[in-house]
């Protein structure tokens, strides 16, 4: 915000040399209150950050954590938003929703939010009212609105704690749902293709799909070994139409809202040493393949952003 400067009408005299500046009381005091106005105008950062500079992306990206009332929820007694630098973002301690994506426009700050019993996406704006190196506030009346302290999420324990709980339901969820389709195969209409070998020496890949009223539930594929041999296999479960658990011969990928949360290896222990590059680059190959696949049984998800 551009300085105001305020003056009054000053009237001077001379006395033996001496220039005197006389105010009136009135003035003086007039003078005062626009000075303290003035300051306080300046050290409000409303839509800024507190250096008066236009809010950026990266002002925004990281952990953001605040205390919470004991019996309320949150973990530690503590909850808060993790700004990832791929647009995405993730509720710290914060089970009824579910973050999606997030941007900055000017002095707002749009996520985007479902829940599981409604996955509509709804887009929210929030000002930011002020921002600092350590310090956000969001206003509005939504639920996320309030102030925030930035922590480092190489050191904070909330976090720790949370990816313990989410990970181990997000575990769990997975492998019901497998069981619940393996328990139900006969109640899915079932199709098979068999592909040219894709490469010299390569025995030909099977696929079975299996779907419900047009959505796919279950797609096994044959993946081959060093020797071309089909010997193993990976499987892609959908749950709505989308990705929910992807199983390749050494890993497994959880899926949630079209995009990948969780890495687990062969034994489904969470691998949380993954980077983020890695993680968007394994979910991006993940989902290329189930499009490809699906399209030649004439069946594809919906492609998202």
């Amino acid at each position: 915000m551009t300085k105001q400067y305020y003056s009054a009408n000053l009237r001077a005299m001379n006395t033996k040399g001496l220039k005197i500046t006389v105010i009136s009381t009135q003035r003086l005091a007039t003078l005062i209150y626009i000075l303290v106005l003035t300051l306080l105008l300046n050290n409000y950062s409303y839509g800024q950050t507190t250096d008066n500079t236009p809010v950026m992306k990266n002002d925004i990206i990281g952990l953001w954590m605040r205390d919470v009332p004991s019996g309320i929820g949150g973990i530690n007694g503590k909850e808060g938003l993790f700004f990832k630098s791929d647009g995405t973002y993730e509720f710290i301690g914060i089970a009824s929703m579910n973050a999606l994506i997030w941007k900055v426009d000017g002095d707002m700050l749009i996520s985007t939010t479902n829940t599981d019993r409604y996955p509509k996406p709804e887009e929210t704006k929030l000002q930011i009212t002020l921002l600092s190196e350590y310090k956000l506030t969001l206003g509005g009346k939504d639920y996320i609105s309030g102030s925030y302290t930035r922590e480092d999420p190489k050191t904070s324990q909330a976090l720790v704690q949370w990816h313990k709980v989410i990970n181990r339901i997000l575990i769990d969820n997975a492998k019901s749902y497998v069981v619940y389709v393996n328990e139900n195969l006969d109640k899915y209409k079932k199709e098979e293709l068999t592909l040219d070998p894709e490469k010299k020496g390569q025995e030909s890949r099977r696929l079975i799909l299996l779907t419900d009223n047009g959505q796919p539930i279950k797609l096994s594929l044959t993946e081959p070994d060093d020797l071309g041999k089909m010997e193993w296999g990976s499987t892609y479960y959908y749950l709505n139409g989308d990705i929910f658990f992807f199983k390749a011969p050494y890993s497994g990928h959880i899926f949630k809202n079209g995009r990948q949360v969780l890495w687990v290896n062969e034994n489904m222990n969470p691998l949380t040493d993954i980077p983020e590059k890695d993680m968007k680059d394994a979910e991006i190959g993940i989902q290329e393949r189930s499009r490809k696949y699906l399209s030649l049984f004439n069946t594809a998800p919906p492609l998202r952003n």
